[in-house]
């Protein structure tokens, strides 16, 4: 009889022990959920700032461009100027 009753423990032992192993799975697989989302979320917004990154230099290359235009247009305005000074 002694053999069941240790046999019985053991066993409720064991169940306990998967018992907690589950719930540790169970919690783990929460976690990595939430790291995907927090992961995905960060992606998403190196994202957006490359995409701020890509347009604030498009923007500075235009106006580089108008800034070379519009000295091009200083110059010979001070050209034309220069012809009819007295």
């Amino acid at each position: 009889m002694r053999l069941v009753t240790e046999a019985g423990e053991s066993t409720q032992r064991l169940a306990e022990s998967v018992t907690e192993s589950t719930q540790a799975a169970a919690q783990i697989a929460a976690a990595a959920c939430q790291q995907l989302t927090g992961v995905e979320q960060i992606s998403q917004a190196m994202q957006s700032i490359s995409m701020a990154t890509a347009q604030n230099v498009a923007g500075a290359r235009q106006s580089e461009q108008a800034a070379e235009a519009l000295n091009a247009l200083a110059s010979q305005l001070r050209d034309t100027v220069a012809h009819y000074q007295l």
